[in-house]
């Protein structure tokens, strides 16, 4: 994967820039004035019809972001690799520019000229094909996972570290990436670290036990919640479109979701008002909260900080687009 698999090895921003267009992302220099003599990019990809992982690395500070149309999932950390014997090298995370990016949500990503970094592209197919299983209904939309990355960060830290192994051992035995049975238990590994432990945007659904179905009672009420979680809501309109008495309904949710109903639905739109954040374009905390029925805006904020480990004006801040 490090030196087996080249892609690209040019000093030729232009042909850079149009080979990224092709795998649907854009890359534009930091310095709108570098001249093609000042930049070099190097990149090794690795390409199968779940993932391609990619190694890479450009001379010059640059700019790089999946367009609207990309269906792909993009992950991005940065590393460095030392020489650990004749022919086997080690590779460590560093800390710095990373990202997990979703489709069709933009997230741009400086990358420092010089960083080397591992990429991984999971299709869309292949979250699907793992979530569907662990959340028991067809999925309407693409999960969206929160964009930051940060190898500080414990499940972010074991996501890093699966793919620098299998990337070390591909560059000791070549026959690593050829070994399907190798292949798969990476793929598995890395989507079911993602979907059971990073925030995402279907992470309220995980209290569902997947090996049961619901009953119809309970799944009435979850499609109802996730369908129209911005409507008023009250716990009687809810025991109404269940259609069996409150207590029932009480009992069945807190067994299939361990939640009561009312929690359940506050878990979905505190989770509806983070994507809100995130993708950048919530005009402040206020309005976000009081659309998903946040009327108390001290109680709101305390929620958010207890599910989410920081304040909702923080999230705003740092995901704000101008």
């Amino acid at each position: 994967m490090l030196d087996r698999h080249p892609k690209l090895n040019t000093d030729s921003f232009e042909l850079s820039r149009h080979v990224h267009a092709l795998l649907q992302l854009s890359l534009e220099p930091v310095d709108a004035k570098v001249a093609d003599d000042r930049f070099h990019t190097i990149a090794n990809a690795y390409e199968t019809r779940d993932f391609t992982l990619f190694y890479f690395s450009y001379s010059r500070d640059v700019v790089l972001d999946a367009v609207a149309e990309n269906p792909h999932y993009w992950l991005a950390v940065p590393i460095r690799t030392t020489a650990s014997g004749a022919s086997h090298r080690r590779i460590s995370l560093q800390k710095g520019a990373a990202r997990l990016a979703s489709p069709g949500a933009a997230d741009p990503l400086r990358l420092c000229g010089g960083v080397q970094s591992l990429g991984l592209c999971l299709k869309d197919h292949t979250i699907r094909n793992f979530a569907e299983p662990y959340f028991g209904e067809h999925l309407k939309r693409s999960i969206v996972f929160e964009p930051r990355f940060d190898i500080e960060n414990t499940v972010d830290r074991t996501i890093g570290q699966m793919l620098a192994m299998i990337v070390e051992e591909e560059h000791v035995d070549a026959s690593t990436f050829h070994d399907t049975r190798c292949t798969d238990r990476f793929v598995e590994a890395i989507v079911s670290t993602l979907l059971l432990h990073a925030p995402h945007s279907h992470s309220a659904l995980l209290g569902i036990r997947a090996h049961a179905p619901a009953p119809r009672d309970v799944k009435r009420v979850i499609d109802y919640i996730q369908a129209y979680p911005h409507h008023a809501i009250t716990l009687p309109l809810l025991v109404e479109i269940s259609g069996v008495p409150g207590r029932t309904l009480n009992q069945h949710f807190r067994a299939f979701t361990g939640l009561p109903p009312m929690a359940y639905l506050t878990r979905v739109r505190l989770h509806r008002v983070r994507q809100a954040f995130l993708a950048g374009y919530a005009k402040n905390v206020i309005s976000v909260a009081m659309e998903f029925g946040f009327h108390h805006p001290g109680r709101f904020a305390r929620l958010y900080r207890k599910a989410f480990g920081e304040a909702p004006s923080e999230t705003l801040a740092a995901n704000r687009r101008h």
